[in-house]
């Protein structure tokens, strides 16, 4: 037997949604809807001056994935979380600590599905020294 198609909502932690509140809020309203999953994505650096092919200018708010997620499952109890992408050089990994720990206390289950970049995330790494 086949399973039902699910749907889910990405990025929840973007744009309005790089607001908090919002994001709870939104979150919330998915997880009624009966939405199976929130993603979020990630740009460590954008480009400044802005690039043609870049998505984001420099002023935009990101939040980052994994304390999005930590927050955000706070504010869900059924819906899952998962990142898009998840560039692992590029991150403190110390926030995975902390969110460990979050989820371990309210004995939450997550997914993350990491992928791999190309030429954007190499200049991105020259950026970041």
């Amino acid at each position: 037997m086949s399973k039902p198609l699910a749907f889910g909502i990405f990025p929840i932690n973007l744009y309005a949604c790089s607001y908090p509140e919002a994001a709870a809020s939104v979150a919330r309203a998915a997880e009624a809807a009966g939405f199976e999953s929130l993603w979020t994505g990630e740009h460590v650096v954008v480009p400044d001056p802005r690039i043609r092919s870049s998505r984001l200018a420099p002023e935009d708010r990101v939040l980052d994935p994994i304390v999005a997620l930590t927050f955000l499952a706070a504010h869900t109890s059924r819906v899952l979380l998962g990142t898009g992408i998840l560039i692992l050089p590029q991150r403190n990994l110390t926030t995975w600590g902390i969110a460990d720990l979050v989820f371990q206390q309210h004995d939450l289950t997550y997914k993350v599905k990491l992928q791999a970049g190309g030429w954007e995330v190499i200049k991105k790494y020259v950026a970041l020294g």
